[in-house]
């Protein structure tokens, strides 16, 4: 069996503002009720989010924990995604049900080594990460052999890798179910984390999350409330350049806020933004926005709740 899976890790598919801070129509805590949806779920980091999806994944597939007890068929299940914390890299999820003496293994479709994997892996999933030294399209397969004969086998092609033009984070993975949200502590994607003030969440709501949330067309991050100040940061601490980002307000129908780079000379570089519309506003930065260790959406005005999306950087 063959899945088709599309990652892309790098591009895996200034107007000043006076107002005042005010209080918005609605109450500020929109994100943190979650009336709508399944009582959204708070996670530490985006790999823990995607491990909780591979999870209910085998539970539909009736290939949870306890094999034993569900008398199925020997097996072996591969889900490949990528790895939040880097740019260049997927991360394979193989549980497998064949008892000795049959042997598993994964091949990555770059003419590298196969790397074993454990069978059967009764209660848990066995994690296989890999880097990529080029983009492109990659066939990655998980097979079980009992000698020279293959009992199962599992394929996933992806598109992985680092991109010489940089990355654009999405905030499209792990997916939201619908009319829902998911809180993080430190959303990681591509190898930047986006995490809030004073360790409050980080808020990824589905593109359609309601309660007079606007729908977007794919989905964004956003502030927990106006007292969250989002910052974001490479996780292996290197300098980046900031060249454009989306944005728009959540719920009201204005936002506005100080952009605010920290360089790594220890200089500092500001913009009041300000979008009047609940449509998406393509901020596109000049090239003073590098050299950055840091970057801060704080000093919130208008609707207290802010939306981001496409953020493009590079190294």
């Amino acid at each position: 069996m063959k899945k088709y899976v599309a990652f892309a890790f790098l591009t895996l598919s200034l107007a000043a503002c006076s107002q005042q801070a005010v209080q918005p129509a609605q109450p500020a805590a929109q994100f943190r009720t979650t009336p709508i949806g399944q009582g959204g779920q708070t996670y530490s980091t985006t790999s823990e989010a995607l491990e909780a999806q591979v999870i209910a994944d085998l539970n539909r597939r009736g290939f949870g924990d306890t094999l034993s007890a569900q008398g199925l068929a020997p097996q072996v299940y591969l889900n490949v995604l990528p790895v939040p914390t880097s740019d260049d890299s997927v991360r394979a999820y193989v549980k497998s049900s064949f008892a000795s003496p049959v042997t598993c293994s994964v091949t990555w479709g770059d003419g590298s080594a196969s790397t074993s994997v454990a069978s059967p892996t009764v209660g848990r999933i066995e994690t296989k990460d890999h880097a990529y030294a080029t983009f492109g399209t990659y066939t990655i397969t998980t097979s079980c052999v009992n000698g020279a004969t293959v009992v199962g086998t599992q394929s996933v092609t992806v598109q992985a890798g680092k991109k010489v033009t940089g990355v654009t984070l999405n905030f499209d993975t792990p997916p939201v179910a619908s009319r829902d949200v998911r809180f993080y502590q430190s959303y990681q994607e591509q190898g930047y984390q986006i995490y809030g003030t004073g360790n409050q969440d980080v808020v990824q709501p589905s593109k359609d999350f309601g309660n007079g949330f606007h729908p977007r067309p794919s989905q964004p991050i956003a502030n927990l409330d106006a007292s969250v100040t989002l910052q974001l940061a490479s996780i292996d601490q290197a300098p980046f350049t900031l060249k454009s980002f989306d944005f728009a307000p959540a719920f009201g129908n204005e936002v506005g806020f100080t952009l605010t780079g920290y360089k790594a000379d220890g200089n500092t570089i500001t913009a009041s933004l300000d979008n009047p519309d609940v449509a998406y506003k393509t901020i596109t930065l000049d090239s003073s926005w590098t050299n950055l260790k840091r970057v801060t959406f704080g000093n919130v005005t208008g609707s207290a709740n802010y939306v981001l999306d496409n953020i493009s950087l590079s190294k």
